[in-house]
């Protein structure tokens, strides 16, 4: 019989793998499996059929969960945190934001603008790739960065809106007068 898996470091969905490639995986009594004839995934150790290749003798599986009357299927539903389960926050627009008010108020904004569309980018893409963990993993760094972003850009708003960016700029000029022949 063929089984479907979710590699468990990825979160992605692997197969159809035969039984000798179940044990070349080296799948685990927490690993999520499928074949056809299961309503939902289950993990490894709930399913029977596996007991021999994950402890090496024939053990009744683990019963939790299980459903006593399985519905028959020939595609696996979604893996288990799956699209539908998986909770996922676009940064990207807000990482734009960030950049553009980078351009008017803060070099730095500027600067975690643009490692914020990056990281939001490679989100989106794991995300709708099936690489659940490490979208969140790209989503929480995005979210850090537009967040200091935010804050820089703030910060470079109220210096320009008092007038303190303007004294300063002038005040370096006066010490630095070289700064100026150039221009």
């Amino acid at each position: 019989m063929d089984y479907f898996i979710v590699e468990e470091k990825t979160g992605k969905q692997i197969g159809p793998l035969s039984e000798a490639e179940l044990r070349e995986y080296g799948i685990t009594p927490d690993t999520y499996v499928w074949c056809q004839g299961m309503p939902d995934w289950q993990r490894a150790r709930e399913v029977a059929e596996l007991a021999p290749l994950l402890y090496g003798d024939t053990r009744q599986p683990d019963s939790r969960g299980a459903d006593p009357q399985p519905q028959s299927s020939a595609t696996p539903p979604p893996p288990v945190g799956g699209a539908g389960e998986v909770p996922h926050t676009n940064w990207l627009p807000w990482a734009i934001v960030v950049l553009v008010g980078g351009v008017v108020y803060s070099l730095a904004g500027i600067i975690f603008g643009i490692i914020a569309i990056r990281h939001a980018r490679n989100a989106n893409r794991s995300y709708f790739d099936g690489n659940y963990r490490g979208a969140a993993f790209e989503n929480r760094t995005a979210k850090v960065l537009v967040i200091i972003g935010a804050v820089l850009v703030v910060i470079g708003f109220v210096l320009q809106l008092t007038g303190v960016s303007e004294r300063v700029m002038n005040h370096l000029l006066e010490m630095y007068p070289s700064l100026t022949q150039g221009i």
